[in-house]
């Protein structure tokens, strides 16, 4: 018998060793490594590129008799933008706190045309007179503070502090006597604030989608009426100034990078890095910020007059709704589908003011206003994955609700008209995103998309006192600027075992 165990032992023992010997050409289980992180401390410099949307209620005061309805409209000054950053990071543990400034060129700009009436020493002959009020952003520049939690390759932060622009207003005037245009320019100071998430890519490199919402305050300027027949005046023009800026940015820094991950016992190796399957189903849940820049042309018809108007409105407020969709996966590619649906608190206004003198001296005003109440989209996803973060662009098809409300009236009656108009609409959507991998199978995202939804035009007939076989068209093209964050939930294995 002990001659037989003694066997045992050596039999044991030999496949033991044979196992040993091979073990140098394959690969060994073991306890998997500690996940190589990213040191985000120190300098660094980069650039960025991205589009700007302006959301600027602004006003027209007018002397007697337009005191009741002084012209409200919006403007959306909208275009690209470019330029630098640099900064400073500290981290500590998982906490990233930081310095940064920037400067921006911006192609922002905005107009609406707009007609409106002067006092005349003639009270029941108003003289009448347009213009083209045009704005445009020029440049703008922040400095704010950072504060981040970071893992893995991925930091997440928010970020705010001082922020100052340059705003110009032009006024060209479009009267029968002529009178010279105004053009104002205004350094305004505010402030900024938003949320961001960068990523590392190879090296000292590492890319961000972040998201701005930046106040100048407000300008004011003068305009001075002097025309032949009207009334000698002062009418200030007022806008307030708010930006929703959406940018991606590239940054090199001066130190920090990769660090080596903890491996603990020596293997015949450096364990590679886990990396992260995104394969399989997901749904969760998304919160935002939408900014409608939809161009709008009023026209409203009375026996005296037929006046145009043009000018944006821009529907904005906050959403929520939840996604769901499927990845298909290849070595650092992403292939993606995705549904969504969202609630909406969009919606914008304008009061506009008309020229006419009917019997009785009625002045027409007509009050617009739109809503986007729902949307959902279906589109496509591509990216590319890689140390726990997957960048993405995506595309498809979109459906939302339009809500449109028109109200006239005059300025000594009481008496109004009104119609309301509901419309689902269908178009196109594209955008960019970044997905980071969580705890488990939880995952985070920040997005950006641009919907458009076509064209709405509505149209009613109204009478009232002084105003007998009236009429209101309005038209507008529907595009629609949306910043979300998500939070997802896979329901497929998503850690991948490190090879040795």
């Amino acid at each position: 018998m002990r001659r037989l165990s003694l066997a045992i032992i050596a039999a044991i023992a030999a496949i033991a060793l044979t196992q040993i010997a091979s073990a140098a050409d394959m690969p060994v289980k073991a306890p998997p490594p500690v996940t190589a992180y990213y040191n985000w401390t120190g300098f660094y410099v980069g650039g960025n590129l991205g589009y700007s949307v302006g959301r600027d209620p602004s006003t027209v005061s007018f002397g007697p008799p337009f005191t009741s309805h002084a012209p409200s409209f919006t403007l959306a000054p909208a275009g690209w933008l470019a330029g630098g950053q640099f900064g400073y990071n500290w981290q500590t543990g998982n906490l990233v706190f930081g310095l940064e400034a920037d400067w921006q060129w911006t192609g922002q700009k905005d107009s609406a045309c707009l007609s409106f009436c002067a006092p005349s020493t003639d009270p029941g002959s108003p003289v009448f007179f347009g213009t083209v009020v045009e704005q445009k952003l020029k440049w703008f520049g922040t400095a704010r503070a950072r504060i981040g939690y970071a893992a893995d390759h991925w930091l997440w932060y928010v970020t705010g502090g001082a922020a100052w622009g340059r705003v110009q207003t032009n006024l060209p005037f479009v009267v029968n006597s002529g009178i010279p245009g105004a053009n104002f320019d205004h350094t305004k100071g505010g402030w900024a604030l938003g949320a961001g998430i960068e990523t590392a890519l190879g090296g000292n490199w590492s890319g961000k989608l972040e998201y701005l919402y930046m106040d100048l305050g407000s300008t004011t300027d003068i305009i001075n009426i002097n025309i032949t027949g009207a009334v000698p005046g002062l009418v200030p023009v007022t806008s307030e100034i708010r930006d929703h800026i959406i940018r991606v940015g590239l940054n090199y820094r001066f130190a920090g990078g990769p660090v080596a991950a903890a491996v603990g016992p020596i293997y015949k190796a450096p364990p590679l890095a886990a990396s992260y399957n995104w394969t399989g189903l997901y749904a969760g849940v998304n919160s935002g910020y939408s900014i409608g820049r939809n161009r709008n042309t009023t026209e409203l018809f009375v026996p005296e007059l037929l006046a145009n108007e043009s000018f944006s409105l821009a529907p904005a407020g906050w959403l929520a709704g939840g996604q769901f969709g499927y990845n298909w996966q290849t070595g650092n590619l992403v292939f993606g589908l995705e549904a969504d649906w969202q609630w909406t608190g969009q919606k914008d206004s304008s009061c506009i003011l008309y020229c006419a003198a009917p019997p009785g001296g009625n002045f027409p005003f007509v009050i617009e206003e739109q809503k986007l109440e729902w949307f959902g989209t279906a589109r496509a996803r591509i990216g590319y994955a890689a140390d726990h973060w997957l960048w993405y662009v995506t595309g498809g098809a979109t459906w939302g609700r339009v809500q449109t409300n028109l109200t006239a009236g005059n300025n000594v009656s009481t008496t109004t008209a009104s119609a309301n108009f509901g419309r689902t609409k269908g178009g196109g959507v594209i955008g960019i995103g970044v997905e980071t991998a969580l705890s488990g199978n939880w995952s985070a995202k920040l997005e950006y998309l641009y919907m458009q939804l076509g064209n709405t035009t509505n149209n009613f007939s109204f009478s009232g006192p002084g105003c007998s076989g009236c009429a209101v068209a309005a038209s507008s093209d529907i595009r629609d600027h949306i910043v979300r964050v998500g939070l997802n939930y896979r329901f497929a294995p998503t850690a991948v075992a490190a090879k040795y």
